[in-house]
């Protein structure tokens, strides 16, 4: 079965373009949904990288089946959440630390360790 087939790919590309519908109707459209304006991007961000990472591993470095694990994923939340919560916001103004995105970025870690396809729901073990 192609990449395009799989039911991962359809849901990572539902969540694709969900924020880009979101980013036409905020910043083209000007139409304010404040709850999706503060949290969905922080919420989509890591189950949208953490897959373009899985596939460019898997394209770029012939890693066939490689599938990010746990531990991996727990690191990219700390990092990201490191980065965008507490560095960004004291390196620029426009920049607001805001703790319920840390929030979003642990239920996108989720949302992507159980979706189909993923380590945890396929039962793979590292090895």
């Amino acid at each position: 079965m192609s990449l395009f087939g799989t039911r991962r790919f359809r849901i990572w590309a539902f969540f694709v373009m969900l924020v880009a519908l979101h980013q036409l109707l905020q910043k083209v459209l000007d139409i304010a949904v404040p709850f999706l304006d503060n949290y969905l991007d922080a919420l989509l961000f890591l189950p949208i990288v953490l897959q373009l990472i899985e596939w460019e591993r898997h394209y770029l470095f012939r890693q066939k089946n490689y599938k990010l694990g746990p531990t991996e994923v727990i690191i990219y939340f700390f990092v990201l959440s490191f980065v965008a919560e507490y560095l960004f916001p004291r390196w620029r103004a426009g920049f607001t630390a805001d703790w319920w995105d840390v929030l979003c970025y642990a239920i996108g870690a989720v949302v992507f360790l159980i979706m189909p396809g993923s380590r945890i729901s396929a039962g793979k073990r590292e090895g």
